[in-house]
């Protein structure tokens, strides 16, 4: 195990003797995997049987156990490898056997259990042979000397719970850097935090507005433009025909991010228009937001009337046949919407102080005219309130910019360091302790309590320069070791300004020159 690895070793468990282990790995986010490590006995030892059956009888029942307790759990990743001794192509191609579940755990329960049952079991659990995955479980894994008449076979696996298998990338058989009648089975996966930081990501793209101005409108596309663009697809996707089949994950997201790039480019040769939608303002003061959701508000009930409009006009009677009760009754739900709504905006007429006709105090909006009046007040108003919006937002910036100014020559006197990473444009970083190893009574703990992180680390720096708790701290009565003499001996100083120099406050040329 790599170093970087073992720093997120929790615990190591030896179930049973020579035959089977689990390693349990701790990841932040509460990422747990298990990985066990199995060598079921032999099959082709026929002297003591009842001996061998006994002993594959407790691994398995130890490995059940021990898997059903945990599998359950979220964010828990399970892995079982090894040597079974299960000959893929004897056991389970040609005999075809086959077992129920009930079945299994009466088999576990009364020590009834047969080689090729383990295999059989894994998959009733919901475990996938990682080969199968990769089309490569016929592959040998164990190769038989040249004085054996055994053919070699395939007796290794490595097993994944569901959501492991979901973030394998790469599986592949080797035997060529070792000297074993084994062959070495590796898999390859995703780290189990990727998706969190992408969507960390994600979010942080969020606030940027980049992410916004990038979507398409799609809806400007027109019936026939669509035959245009599916025409330039086809014709594009031609390169994609290179690859006879995608077998691996890597592969997937690179044929994705073909296809990603010809529809945009395609959208690009078609000239579609792309949305400009304003980012998020959640940093913007309360009385900003509620005007932006004014105009939001707004902007819905102005196309509810100019929809009202549209039913009274002679230009619907002619598009879209319907009866005088069907017009009537479209006409009665947007009565009752818009008393529901006209009530609403009085209040931000009188709130803004705008003029407004007398049809916006009716309950119901009889006539094409008032209609036209109602729709000419809302679009006053919105004009209105996008002024107030343009001023407001101005004065904020620039009160942003003077208060950050004032702080930025503040900090220079009385915060340098916090000064410097805003020129830099530098964020500070913070260690997060979300687990903690440390030894108790001699015996190595693990911990993600805390309280318990906080009272150890508290501790250990309060304590870390005392001479009880560290044996490398500085003692004058001992003399200092060779290498650090040359170091550490008092030096002659020839010119008398060096020391002035040190001790001289620095200038704002000389402070402009360091962060140059």
């Amino acid at each position: 195990m790599t170093e970087k690895l073992h720093r997120h070793l929790q615990t190591t468990k030896i179930l049973d003797h020579g035959r089977c282990i689990k390693i349990t790995l701790n990841f932040k986010n509460h990422k747990i995997f298990n990985i066990y490590g199995i060598y079921l006995p032999s099959g082709k030892d026929k002297s003591n049987e009842h001996i061998k059956k006994t002993r594959l009888n407790n691994i398995c029942k130890i490995l059940f156990d021990d898997i059903t307790k945990t599998k359950s759990r979220d964010h828990t990743y399970t892995a079982i490898m090894g040597d079974f001794n299960i000959n893929y192509s004897k056991e389970i191609l040609k005999k075809g056997k086959s077992i129920s579940y009930i079945d299994a755990m009466d088999k576990i329960k009364h020590n009834k259990l047969e080689q090729w049952m383990c295999y059989k079991i894994l998959k009733l659990l919901n475990f996938t042979n990682i080969a199968t995955t990769f089309k490569k479980e016929s592959e040998k894994t164990w190769f038989s000397s040249c004085n054996s008449s055994a053919s070699s076979t395939t007796v290794d696996y490595i097993w994944a719970s569901n959501n492991l298998n979901d973030i394998i990338i790469d599986f592949n058989l080797t035997r060529t850097t070792y000297s074993s009648d084994h062959a070495m089975l590796m898999f390859t996966f995703e780290h189990p935090n990727n998706s969190f930081v992408n969507l960390k990501n994600f979010n942080k793209s969020r606030d940027t507005g980049k992410s916004f101005n990038n979507r398409y409108n799609l809806n400007s596309i027109q019936k026939e433009d669509w035959v245009t663009f599916n025409n330039i697809v086809n014709e594009k996707l031609i390169r994609l025909q290179d690859i006879p089949n995608y077998s691996t994950k890597t592969q997937v997201s690179a044929a994705m991010n073909t296809f990603n790039s010809i529809i945009i480019d395609s959208l690009n040769e078609m000239k579609v228009a792309k949305i400009k939608v304003t980012p998020r303002r959640n940093n913007l003061p309360l009385a900003l937001r509620k005007k932006y959701n004014h105009i939001h508000q707004l902007n819905s009930i102005q196309a509810t009337v100019k929809e009202a409009l549209y039913i009274e006009s002679d230009q619907f009677k002619l598009e879209i046949p319907s009866s005088a009760e069907q017009r009537k009754g479209l006409k009665n739900n947007f009565d009752r919407h818009w008393r529901r709504k006209s009530n609403w905006l009085i209040k931000l007429f009188r709130q803004y102080n705008v003029r407004n006709g007398i049809a916006l105090y009716s309950q119901t909006l009889n006539s094409v005219e008032e209609l036209e009046s109602v729709h000419i007040n809302i679009v006053n108003l919105i004009d209105h309130v996008n002024n107030e919006i343009v001023k407001e937002r101005n004065a904020w910036d620039v009160q942003q910019i003077e208060y950050f100014i004032n702080r930025r020559n503040e900090d220079l006197k009385t915060n340098q360091k916090r000064a410097l990473n805003s020129i830099l444009e530098r964020n500070p970083r913070k260690i997060i302790l979300d687990r903690l190893k440390f030894y108790e009574n001699g015996d190595l703990q693990y911990t993600t309590d805390h309280q318990i992180i906080n009272e150890k680390v508290n501790s250990h720096f309060q304590n870390i320069g005392s001479s009880d708790t560290s044996p490398n701290v500085y003692n004058p009565l001992i003399e200092m070791p060779h290498p650090w003499r040359s170091v550490y001996s008092p030096k002659t100083i020839d010119d008398p300004d060096a020391i002035k120099k040190l001790i001289d406050p620095i200038t704002v040329d000389e402070l402009q020159l360091m962060i140059k």
